[in-house]
């Protein structure tokens, strides 16, 4: 959670705790309630209208999708996001989540009994760093190589990522390719049922592209690194033994071949099967 909560501090983040309401800059506030009343609300929204265990399941599941970067890996694949604020040179804290729960459970069988405050950090930016650059280009290899189907058999083909290394320059080439035309359709009219549907679709990739940017541009210009000295060196204490049952060393991921044969398949596959079922 803490590479969530604290954008604004540049640098190395150290392995120490987080004061309750307080961002680690101390200074800003962190109001990690907002959060779980908006999952409580919608729960019990769902609780309210009868929904069967299987939609609450699939709903509150959907919200969790909603805040993970996989929304800029399954919009670029679909062709729907062609630009995007990033700094290619930012590097990014990736962890998988069986890496994330086989580190627990080595930290349960492992942390020194009797030590209390004490921190760890997973995370890749120092072990194994990954820059978006790299994760970009991979993401754009992939999808040449196995692009996306829509519904209606269509084939879509990806150009390599655009991205801008500023807010002002997004808005800027959003304006050129998208809010000018809009305006000018209108300025026009839409007399036709073919004009309404093309201004239609460059409205809503338009609301959909900006909407998204202003969400993740914090993430995609991040300067900071999480230290995770604590974890590696509880993992040098882990029995060969260990390591094969409940392998949690991030240092040893392969960062391309993760996404080319792992994350962004299953990411897909759980798109297209979202896709399938809302046309049931």
């Amino acid at each position: 959670i803490s590479a969530y909560v604290n954008l604004m501090k540049q640098g190395i983040m150290m392995e120490k705790p987080l004061q309750q309401w307080r961002s680690y800059d101390g200074r800003s506030d962190l109001d990690i309630s907002e959060e779980m009343a908006f999952k409580d609300e919608k729960l019990k929204e769902l609780v309210y209208n009868n929904a069967s265990e299987r939609t609450i399941r699939h709903t509150m599941k959907k919200i969790g999708a909603q805040r993970a970067i996989d929304t800029w890996i399954t919009n670029y694949g679909k062709g729907t996001l062609k630009f995007f604020p990033t700094d290619v040179a930012t590097v990014i804290d990736i962890v998988p989540a069986d890496i994330v729960v086989n580190a627990m459970l080595c930290i349960i069988s492992y942390h020194p009994q009797g030590t209390a405050d004490f921190i760890y950090q997973i995370g890749s930016s120092m072990s194994n760093p990954i820059k978006l650059g790299q994760m970009s280009q991979t993401t754009y290899k992939y999808f040449s190589q196995i692009p996306f189907v829509g519904a209606k058999g269509d084939v879509v083909k990806v150009k390599q990522p655009n991205f801008l290394a500023t807010m002002a320059s997004f808005y800027e080439t959003m304006d050129k390719h998208y809010k000018m035309p809009l305006q000018d359709m209108l300025r026009r009219g839409l007399s036709t049922t073919e004009d309404r549907h093309i201004y239609n679709h460059l409205k809503r990739e338009y609301d959909f592209t900006v909407a998204v940017a202003e969400v993740y541009w914090p993430f995609t210009i991040s300067k900071t690194r999480f230290d995770d000295l604590k974890m590696q060196n509880l993992m040098g204490m882990v029995t060969e033994r260990d390591r094969e049952l409940i392998p949690c060393n991030i240092k040893f991921i392969n960062w391309d071949k993760y996404f080319m044969e792992t994350h962004i398949p299953g990411v897909m596959d759980y798109e297209s099967r979202e896709l399938t079922r809302a046309r049931l």
